[in-house]
């Protein structure tokens, strides 16, 4: 990453680019008081959810995002909550096949972390 030098006056760069935001947003409260009374009204409707037995966040079928058919009330539930439990990604018996050997308490926690094999060529710095 290549950094910019910083201005000679970085409290009047600050200042300059507050204005120019604000120029730009208007209303600075208003904005922010409509964005949390979205957030407010989001929150009721999780808890709304929840108290109703229905998932707080929203659940799609792997097959249906393979095949780009998943449903555009769900797209905008994921938008809406920023969030998705997608089901059937794996054979059900892979998750369990893979947890046998990881040391698990009586109440099911994992002990320690899982991390998978590097597959060939690859190495553990190749990520950074």
């Amino acid at each position: 990453m290549r950094s910019s030098p910083l201005p000679a006056d970085v409290g009047q760069a600050i200042r300059t680019v507050k204005a120019q935001l604000r120029g730009q947003i208007g209303d600075v409260a208003a904005v922010f008081a409509g964005a949390e009374e979205a957030m407010r009204a989001e929150a009721t409707a999780v808890a709304a959810d929840r108290e109703a037995g229905r998932p707080v966040w929203p659940v799609v079928q792997f097959r249906d995002i393979a095949a780009g058919t998943v449903p555009a009330g769900a797209v905008e539930a994921i938008r809406r909550r920023g969030c998705v439990v997608v089901q059937d990604t794996f054979p059900a018996s892979a998750p369990r096949t893979g947890m046998r050997s990881l040391p698990v308490t009586p109440n099911g926690t994992v002990l320690r972390k899982y991390t998978a094999p590097l597959t060939t060529g690859s190495s553990p710095d190749a990520s950074s």
